[in-house]
């Protein structure tokens, strides 16, 4: 086949006679070149574990997509691609579309369920990612690498907590040194609760104390609570956090002012 070819004249250019021929895609490649932008190169995909208190607790696994790319003045923002590689042909989908010039990350951390986080992707996942850079005008670049990671397995599963064993405990109920009077009390209230349940009497003790070996009941914000990632100020009012660990339970509830929630009605501890 020929070269197909198309004719432009210009008239105001002196340096080119009119009726010159030039080849067409000679023309297309040259304006590519004047356009093109340099592709992103991605150089680092890890899976991470995002924490939050939107729906309680960790949610799960996450990746963070890492990567470079050239300067240019016209840049304007990034485009992040990524598709789960489950099933036949799995398709792209726009993890941002609008992705700040000034942040080359981007935490893949899934999708959005009632207008908040869920955070969580599947367990044993493996993800590919794409990245491109797009000027003010909408031109895009070509596509980067394409990079697969993988997220982590799922963690084992939690041994039971065993509280009471025939009668006697073996749990201790463990409030912080700098205790709020709600917890205290709440401490207190679950203790009462635990013995007419098992009929065994449950220690409570301050977190800096010696504890008998068993399982930690925490109640209330406290140095032990915070290790665990759970903090009152990430709560809403009336919201609260049930953990369990490896041999610990947690109970977090939100720090309000009690005249504010009780009013107008009198609140006595007794």
């Amino acid at each position: 086949m020929g070269v197909v070819k198309m004719e432009r004249r210009y008239r105001s250019d002196p340096g080119i006679n009119i009726g010159t021929s030039i080849p067409f895609a000679m023309l297309s490649t040259a304006a590519f070149a004047m356009g093109s932008r340099p592709a992103p190169v991605i150089t680092r995909v890890v899976p991470e574990c995002f924490t939050g208190t939107v729906e309680g607790g960790q949610y799960g696994p996450g990746m963070r997509i890492e990567w470079s790319c050239a300067a240019k003045a016209r840049n304007h923002h990034y485009q992040v691609q990524g598709k789960a590689m489950v099933g036949n042909r799995p398709a792209w989908q726009d993890l941002a579309r609008n992705h700040p010039l000034a942040q080359p990350f981007f935490d893949h951390h899934g999708t959005l369920s009632s207008g908040k986080y869920r955070r969580a992707l599947p367990y044993n996942t493996t993800f590919r990612y794409r990245v491109r850079v797009v000027k003010a005008s909408g031109r895009g670049s070509a596509w980067s690498r394409e990079i697969e990671g993988r997220t982590p397995l799922p963690p084992p599963p939690t041994p039971p907590l065993i509280i009471s064993r025939d009668g006697h405990p073996e749990a201790t109920i463990v409030i912080g040194r700098k205790v709020t009077r709600a917890a205290k009390f709440a401490a207190y209230e679950l203790q009462w609760h635990l013995e007419q349940i098992t009929g065994g009497k449950f220690a409570i003790a301050h977190e800096d104390e010696e504890i008998a070996e068993g399982v930690r009941i925490l109640v209330g914000e406290s140095q032990a609570t915070r290790d665990l990632g759970v903090v009152t100020e990430a709560l809403g009012c009336q919201e609260y956090v049930i953990r369990f660990a490896s041999g610990t339970l947690a109970l977090v509830a939100m720090r309000i002012s009690l005249t504010s929630v009780m009013t107008p009605y009198s609140f006595r501890v007794i």
